[in-house]
């Protein structure tokens, strides 16, 4: 999902750079397009994120949906599941700008809180507490108490390995 993410994400930015007329390409982990004002750099910046929390809403909302009908078809609460997660993205950061500090920070926020003059914490801060409850939510309460430990662990360490995997190796290989 580490891949599936990425790419989404990057397509989200895609997406919006061409719908305002600015040829882009696909790399394993960015995506370069061609040189926008600033009002359109916003936009296309926000076009990332904003795919990653759309998807993720949409994954909370079949979720709800599929517990609602008696979790029939465990194959679309797994889907619907996986997609709430896509805002994980979001709670990292946040975690990462928290713990490490705000000199640390990188991507699409740290640019976006530049371009517009506003502090970093703008960004993260509340798509932070909203992607918690989010990610909680899909965890704690579709999965249950006693297997979320579980859950939250194998997300994270399958997280990391795919970031790892697909960063480190696949990616550069497959979209240099």
């Amino acid at each position: 999902m580490a891949m599936v993410g990425t790419l989404v994400h990057e397509a989200g930015h895609i997406l919006v750079a061409e719908g305002l007329g600015y040829p882009a390409t696909l790399h394993y982990g960015w995506m370069n397009h061609a040189p926008a004002p600033e009002r359109h750099a916003v936009w296309i910046l926000l076009g990332g994120p904003g795919m990653n929390m759309g998807i993720g809403t949409l994954g909370a909302l079949l979720l709800a949906v599929w517990v609602r009908r008696g979790r029939q078809r465990l194959w679309v609460g797994a889907m619907a599941f996986l997609a709430t997660l896509f805002w994980s993205r979001q709670l990292f950061n946040a975690v990462m700008w928290t713990a490490a500090g705000a000199g640390t920070a990188q991507g699409d926020e740290v640019r976006l809180a530049a371009l517009l003059g506003v502090n970093l914490g703008a960004f993260l801060v509340p798509t932070g507490v909203v992607a918690t409850g989010f990610c909680g939510w899909a965890c704690v309460g579709l999965v249950g108490w006693r297997r979320s430990p579980g859950l939250a662990v194998g997300g994270v360490m399958g997280s990391l390995l795919g970031f790892a995997g697909w960063y480190g190796w696949l990616g550069p290989v497959v979209l240099p």
